[in-house]
């Protein structure tokens, strides 16, 4: 297993903000699901459970995030998913998804 961090310098300029502010949480659910069918298989991922905790502000009539906390009982971050998660724009998951999502929380969360 790599030492490296991912290098996320100049790719906030390159994967821009989502508009929808709800994409942080859309790709932290579908992480944990991801992670539950890795652990237990498609059949038995009823038994995976997710919890998550999001702490908002309000100023007036908006809403704003200021944490999110996922906790899951999937697969893990095992060595695989680690090198992978320090590879920007890799898709060897699916050609739709190349991990670019965890930018949303950089954008979203700092």
């Amino acid at each position: 297993m790599s030492t490296t961090q991912a290098d996320t310098k100049g790719v906030l300029r390159i994967v821009k903000k989502s508009k929808n502010y709800l994409t942080p949480l859309f790709e932290a659910f579908t992480n944990s699901l991801e992670a539950i069918e890795a652990k237990y298989g498609s059949q038995s991922a009823k038994d995976g459970h997710i919890v998550i905790t999001l702490e908002v502000s309000k100023a007036g009539e908006q809403f704003a995030f200021e944490k999110m906390s996922v906790y899951d009982n999937g697969v893990g971050f095992n060595p695989e998913n680690f090198e992978r998660f320090n590879r920007l724009f890799d898709d060897s998951k699916s050609k739709k998804n190349n991990g670019s999502g965890r930018i949303q929380y950089l954008h979203s969360f700092g």
